[in-house]
């Protein structure tokens, strides 16, 4: 992160640098400050940035793999639903409130997004791609709630920073909370009282659109229990478009 930060420093100093060349050569301002005008130093700072960010990005994103394994640290047939969320989504909110809050000191504003959203992006991910693992088998309606409550902690989290940072004044099309979207959808899936719906292409448009639909096949096969058996007829129809 600091790397990347010091790197958008000389951007800025490339910028000041030609600007002040142009003028002690009495090139007017207004004809360096073209599109078109630009060092080759920059453009290699710029790629040399971006990889920067896809390195942070990528070493965030293995840390918060340590941090989760919710195929270890999730009871997938509990009978208890815990009240205050797992334990290792606190952790992970530490250390993202952590990066946010570092790269906030530091990075520009798009790099800030890049943090933020890439984070919560991989956090998503990491939840359907339980459901989906090999080492989970079954799951039953409490294990569903039990990371519900954890996906609230998160939503909640991302819309407080998405606020706080003032990128919501920047980003007025997106937010923190839409990176979560595809776990969110999948949840509200797997709680609700109708799933067969999902099966009306109108309705699984407007509310399961960043749903896979193989996907959902495979982890509803998985949520057989007496209590949601209403899934079965789900897995099945699905087994059989799907075929």
């Amino acid at each position: 992160m600091l790397i990347a930060a010091n790197i958008s420093v000389l951007e800025r100093a490339c910028d000041f640098v030609f600007r002040h060349a142009a003028q002690l050569c009495g090139i007017p301002v207004r004809s360096v400050e073209r599109p078109q005008a630009s060092l080759t130093a920059k453009v290699v700072l710029k790629t040399s940035r971006d990889e920067a960010y896809l390195s942070l990005l990528n070493l965030m994103n293995t840390k918060f793999d340590e941090f989760m394994m919710l195929t270890e640290n999730i009871t997938w047939t509990s009978e208890e639903i815990p009240q205050n969320g797992n334990e290792n989504i606190n952790e992970v909110i530490i250390y993202i409130e952590t990066l946010m809050s570092t790269a906030q000191q530091i990075l520009p504003m798009d790099a800030l997004y890049k943090v933020g959203s890439g984070a919560l992006e991989h956090i998503s991910n990491s939840i359907v791609a339980a459901f989906l693992g090999d080492s989970v088998r079954r799951f039953n309606a409490n294990a569903v709630m039990s990371i519900n409550n954890d996906l609230k902690m998160l939503e909640s989290f991302a819309d407080e920073r998405f606020l706080s940072t003032g990128l919501s004044e920047i980003y007025k099309e997106g937010s923190f909370r839409g990176c979560l979207i595809e776990a969110r959808q999948l949840i509200n899936l797997l709680m609700s009282s109708q799933p067969e719906n999902f099966m009306n292409p109108v309705i699984r448009e407007k509310h399961y659109n960043a749903l896979d639909y193989k996907k959902v096949v495979t982890i509803c096969e998985k949520f057989k229990d007496t209590s949601d058996g209403i899934f079965g007829s789900l897995s099945s129809s699905n087994t059989k478009q799907s075929a």
